[in-house]
């Protein structure tokens, strides 16, 4: 979600949980900046930003513009005290994204390693789809099960595909799942 900041090095206002959940609020409207204010921030989930309102003002504005499939990842874990949470959430999350615009999927994936920790990838047809869907009403709504499970240690990150390869090697297409 893209959230205004000003350009000082203060970090924008938010509440703890929202802030390890690596969700933010929508933008708010350019018309609410006033003339003398100094130009908005605008800063994806991932922490990338830029001048909000120029064309292709991030990376992941330009990503968007370009299109391509986007995975993305954002990391949980299990509380002690309550052991299968994040399966829970997920499968509760997952059936109501089902039939979302764009969206191609989704997994979750356990660390060996650490069996309390996890990953849940979801795969998206564009940046631009992925985009639309976060900054909508029913983005909250539908992710809030997974929100106080989220690793406050890692930061939900985005992907764009650049280059694959299958059984018979390189796909012609980044895209060629």
């Amino acid at each position: 979600m893209i959230r205004r900041k000003k350009k000082a090095d203060a970090p924008p206002e938010t509440d703890p949980q929202e802030t390890a959940s690596a969700e933010s609020a929508p933008a708010e409207s350019a018309a609410a900046e006033s003339a003398t204010a100094e130009p908005a921030v605008a800063e994806s989930s991932t922490g990338e930003s830029a001048v909000a309102g120029s064309p292709a003002s991030s990376p992941v504005e330009a990503e968007a513009e370009a299109g391509g499939r986007v995975r993305v990842m954002l990391w949980a874990v299990d509380p002690a005290e309550d052991q299968g949470a994040v399966e829970r959430a997920y499968h509760e999350i997952s059936s109501k994204l089902v039939g979302t615009p764009g969206l191609l999927g989704n997994r979750l994936l356990r660390s060996a390693a650490e069996p309390t920790k996890f990953a849940v990838v979801s795969e998206w047809a564009s940046m631009a789809e992925f985009v639309t869907w976060e900054r909508g009403a029913d983005h909250k709504p539908a992710t809030s099960p997974l929100r106080p499970l989220q690793d406050p240690a890692m930061r939900a990150t985005i992907f764009t595909e650049v280059a694959a390869y299958g059984p018979d090697g390189p796909f012609t297409e980044p895209d060629g799942f």
